[in-house]
């Protein structure tokens, strides 16, 4: 179980490679269409893993270890990285499609204060408030982190504010004032 799978690492890198060179030419719908296409890639592949992870936690951990105890602590946090597969799809195309289109600093400071106030307030709360939860705290904490930066990736790209960035001075690819955000 890798955080953050090669394959959509490698997507994300395609992504935004080809948005920045589609927007270099002045184009700003075929992002549009290169992003959907990725992201159907990116979710059938960590669709497969969501299901995978859910469906047979303690086959996976069984190459690992066959302790009780393991198993037990394993398969809840096998269950937290199936919630957080598809979000985590999400946030790692569409940051990179913001990237490529040179929408870099909101998303970034976005990412900073989420990771302060989730990952800081959610796991002092999870550790403070419910010592129950155990080991599994963290990991709930870094799925809601997760799942908060993948829709508001997505929302930020949705909302077509990079069409009107300018990376250059002297840019004049810029989107005409009305143009779609879909």
């Amino acid at each position: 179980m890798r955080r953050r799978p090669g394959e959509t690492t490698g997507v994300g890198i395609a992504v935004a490679a080809l948005v920045g060179k589609s927007i270099g030419r002045g184009d700003f719908e075929r992002p549009v269409r290169e992003v959907r296409g990725a992201m159907a890639l990116v979710l059938a592949y960590m669709g497969a893993l969501t299901v995978l992870f859910a469906a047979a936690p303690k086959w996976l951990l069984s190459f690992y270890s066959n302790d009780p105890e393991v198993l037990r602590i394993g398969v809840g946090v096998m269950i937290c990285a199936a919630v957080f597969q598809l979000f985590d799809g999400l946030a790692i195309t569409y940051i990179s499609a913001l990237r490529g289109a040179g929408d870099t600093f909101v998303p970034s400071a976005f990412s900073i204060v989420a990771h302060w106030v989730i990952i800081m307030g959610g796991g002092y709360a999870a550790v403070r408030l419910f010592p129950q939860i155990g080991s599994l705290g963290p990991w709930i904490v870094a799925s809601i982190l997760i799942i908060v930066i993948g829709v508001y990736m997505a929302l930020r790209w949705r909302g077509g504010r990079w069409k009107q960035i300018r990376i250059f001075r002297d840019d004049a690819t810029t989107a005409p004032a009305g143009s779609s955000s879909a």
